[in-house]
């Protein structure tokens, strides 16, 4: 009176295809998030972390070139 079960070996995702692969806690000073919602454009969907992380590459970009002999790693941008 046993039964014989058959045990599966396959990942099951959900969701997505996860896209960004560190976090980052970003505290703001107080009305941080409203002065970064009144500049975005909501007409082409943009999201505060669109705007964060368009922001933090444009800054690690500028510095990569003021100092050139501080070059990280080539980064891979993630296709959407």
């Amino acid at each position: 009176m046993y039964m014989n079960f058959i045990r599966l070996e396959r990942v099951v995702t959900r969701g997505p295809k996860k896209q960004w692969f560190e976090n980052i806690s970003l505290p703001l000073p107080e009305g941080g998030k409203a002065r970064i919602d009144a500049v975005l454009d909501k007409e082409a969907g943009e999201t505060r972390l669109d705007l964060i992380r368009n922001a933090i590459d444009d800054e690690v970009d500028r510095r990569e070139q003021a100092s050139p002999r501080k070059k990280s790693a080539a980064r891979k941008k993630p296709s959407v």
